[in-house]
């Protein structure tokens, strides 16, 4: 498709976007299911913690998607950038679940540092996976 198609198209170029995504997808929701199946995730599970990880899920579904369609795309995190895309994954997850399990500890003694960490990381990353995918179709 060209720019000029792209432009026209409008809704439609980025839904043909996100039906081409099947790979990155089924990441997302492994990502999603295995974070969010830890045990210290479903002892503590809250809204911030799930906001969470969609974001980073997201991004890394999306990051994914754009270093595949757009071969001037490239990682902008130097360390999750060094081990392709099984790097990119592990480090995700990892980072992921790191947060998740720090939003989770914090629940009790700081319930607004919690809200904070959670609602705006997973707004970030998000907005980070919304700036992905306008890579992916330059």
């Amino acid at each position: 498709m060209t720019p000029t198609e792209r432009s026209e198209s409008g809704l439609g170029a980025t839904t043909g976007i996100l039906f081409k995504l099947p790979a990155a997808i089924a990441m997302w929701t492994a990502i999603i299911l295995g974070v969010m199946s830890s045990p210290w995730v479903l002892q503590a599970q809250s809204a911030p913690q799930v906001v969470l990880t969609i974001g980073s899920s997201l991004d890394a579904a999306s990051t994914i998607y754009a270093l595949r369609t757009n071969p001037n795309a490239k990682e902008a995190n130097p360390i999750l950038g060094q081990g392709g895309t099984a790097g990119l994954v592990v480090g995700k997850v990892a980072t992921t679940s790191a947060l998740v399990w720090i939003v989770g500890a914090m629940q009790k003694n700081h319930p607004v540092w919690a809200k904070v960490i959670g609602y705006g990381g997973g707004a970030a990353l998000s907005g980070l996976a919304a700036r992905n995918l306008s890579v992916a179709r330059k």
